[in-house]
C-alpha cells in the first residue's frame, strides 16, 4: 500500500499548500495584491475580489508592502464584521479635528484663497425637499434634520 512507504507519505499527504503572495503584472512587471473577498463581508465591500497595485517591481519590497497592505485590508473586514455603533460627541469631534487641522494648515496664510467649494454643484447636492421632523412630545424631544435648517437659513 502506497500509505505505508515513507516517500508517499511526503509526496501525498503532505502537499506543500501555496501562500499567499504578490503576483507581478504581466505587462508592467509591477508587483500587485489579490485576495478573495470573504462571504460574510462581500455584501459590505461589494464584490468578491479585491486588488490594489504595491507600486515597485521590487520582489524584496513587493514582499513588505504586501503584508502591510493585507494587514490594512484584514483590518478593515474586521470593522465592517463589527456591528455599528453610534459616536460620541468626543469621537466625532476627534475625527472632524484631524480634518480641520489639515484645511487650516493648507491655508492659514491665505484663508481668501481657499477655492474648495464648487457652487455649480450644488443643485446635485440639495434636493429642495424637506426631510421628515419629529415634533416634541412632553418630555419626549423631537427632532429637525440638519438639511431642514440648511433649507430654512436659504
Amino acid at each position: 500500500m502506497c500509505l505505508a512507504s515513507p516517500e508517499c507519505y511526503t509526496r501525498v499527504i503532505q502537499m506543500a499548500l501555496p501562500m499567499s503572495r504578490p503576483f507581478k503584472h504581466p505587462r508592467t512587471g509591477v508587483y500587485w495584491l489579490r485576495m478573495r473577498v470573504p462571504a460574510n463581508v462581500a455584501d459590505r465591500v461589494g464584490r468578491t475580489e479585491v486588488t490594489r497595485t504595491l507600486g515597485t517591481k521590487d520582489p524584496a519590497e513587493a514582499k513588505r508592502l504586501y503584508a502591510e497592505v493585507r494587514a490594512e485590508i484584514e483590518t478593515q473586514w474586521n470593522n465592517l464584521r463589527r456591528d455599528r455603533r453610534s459616536l460620541t460627541e468626543r469621537e466625532a469631534h476627534g475625527m472632524a479635528a484631524v480634518f480641520y487641522e489639515k484645511w487650516l494648515a493648507l491655508n492659514r496664510d491665505n484663508p481668501s484663497e481657499e477655492f474648495v467649494w464648487h457652487p455649480e454643484l450644488f443643485p446635485l447636492l440639495w434636493t429642495g425637499r424637506r426631510l421628515p421632523e419629529v415634533e416634541p412630545k412632553g418630555k419626549q424631544p423631537g427632532s429637525k434634520p440638519i438639511e431642514n435648517i440648511f433649507l430654512d437659513s436659504m
